[in-house]
């Protein structure tokens, strides 16, 4: 089943603990995001997401020393991201380590073509098809990328995240299957009432799944 996750893209890890109390019930997975874990660090946003008992998507985005980053993964994290511009031995440390941990390895392809997916002969657990804030200010659309990664790639399993919302989401939810997830975060985060926002979006998505 399709899996909806909340990304925390905060830098105050007060303010990403308020909205994931509103919210989390309507979610399968929380997100630490990157931002929220430079500001406070991994092992605080684990501890403290800990209460919600849901598995963590840690986004760290990692870039060098894989296999070190990777033991960052701690439970109950059962996500972390590394990124696809990474040297190919990065991704394979990472990719084992977390696998020893029970975690599931995230190759995110941000700001990469999809032919780095064919160049990396790691079997990562999923693909992060991730379009950027910075990237949507100046144009671009999740839900083409989405098709368009489908028509080259399959059945690989797919994290998907860039502006999501109830406006979008029906025209993605057809090109995801099995374990993919849905990661949205502004439009929850940002929203004048997070709580009726996350209800109405679990609802939209268990129409579709």
């Amino acid at each position: 089943m399709v899996r909806l996750s909340l990304a925390l893209d905060f830098i105050d890890l007060n303010e990403a603990l308020k909205v994931a109390e509103k919210c989390y019930r309507f979610f399968d997975i929380l997100e630490a995001g990157t931002p929220l874990i430079k500001a406070e660090g991994s092992k605080r946003c684990i501890y403290a997401l800990k209460r919600f008992k849901l598995p963590i998507y840690l986004d760290l985005k990692t870039v060098d020393v894989g296999g070190l980053e990777a033991l960052l993964s701690e439970d109950p994290v059962k996500y972390a991201t590394v990124l696809a511009l990474s040297d190919e031995s990065t991704i394979r440390d990472f990719h084992e380590v977390c696998k020893s941990r029970g975690v599931y390895s995230v190759m995110d392809i941000i700001r990469c073509r999809f032919s780095r997916v064919d160049e990396v002969k790691v079997p990562v657990d999923y693909i992060a098809l991730h379009l950027g804030v910075d990237e949507r200010r100046v144009g671009g659309d999740i839900v083409s990328m989405a098709r368009a990664f489908r028509e080259l790639y399959g059945d690989r399993r797919l994290a998907v995240a860039g502006g999501l919302s109830p406006r979008s989401i029906p025209s993605l939810i057809p090109l995801l299957h099995g374990d993919d997830i849905v990661v949205v975060g502004s439009y929850i985060t940002r929203s004048d009432d997070p709580e009726d926002s996350a209800r109405k979006l679990r609802m939209l998505v268990d129409e579709y799944v």
